[in-house]
């Protein structure tokens, strides 16, 4: 299995990028699942409320919540709609990708997992226990991840941890990189796929 880690700063992009990922492997064919998540900002670039988009069913869901332009009041989080987003994906798991592998071997499949953040490494929250079915799962071709850089280094720990090779995983550091060059190396991935 393929992975790109697309890592960054808050509002550096990573959502921005993912959703440029999706478009291009659709284009390539490519099937696509998992979650987006689609923030609503405020002041400061603060978020305030957080929409996962399904992409097996393109429905949308609130994954969490606060009153806008506070900080300081944490998430009111909506476990039932992370619980949706993984068993949706994990039914995908069993049967449209095997009957889809059987048919035509030529397919291949992307996972998408946007902030696999703060929910679930410090909380236990959130996209952890999804990320962990994909891993397990001999199934996935490619995985993207989006990630705060300061949680980056743990990610990759349990990446690791799942026998992932260092070689198979790509990291995107957009903090580092102009946005049309990021643009260019996750479209570079989507074609080594």
């Amino acid at each position: 299995m393929h992975v790109l880690v697309i890592s960054g700063p808050r509002a550096s992009g990573k959502t921005s990028l993912c959703i440029s990922v999706f478009h291009v492997a659709k284009t390539h064919n490519i099937i696509c699942q998992g979650c987006i998540g689609l923030s609503e900002r405020g002041d400061g670039m603060q978020p305030y409320r957080i929409q996962l988009v399904d992409l097996t069913s393109g429905d949308t869901y609130l994954a969490a919540q606060r009153p806008k332009d506070r900080k300081d009041i944490p998430f009111d989080f909506c476990p039932e709609s992370f619980a949706h987003i993984r068993e949706n994906c994990i039914r995908s798991l069993d049967q449209t990708t095997q009957e889809i592998k059987i048919q035509t071997a030529q397919s291949k499949t992307l996972y998408i997992i946007d902030e696999t953040g703060p929910l679930g490494h410090e909380r236990n929250k959130g996209h952890l226990e999804f990320l962990k079915v994909v891993l397990d799962s001999a199934l996935a071709d490619a995985l993207v991840l989006t990630v705060r850089a300061d949680l980056q280094g743990v990610l990759l720990s349990i990446l690791k941890k799942h026998d992932i090779p260092t070689a198979d995983i790509h990291l995107l550091e957009i903090d580092k990189q102009f946005s049309m060059d990021a643009q260019k190396a996750a479209s570079f991935f989507i074609e080594t796929i």
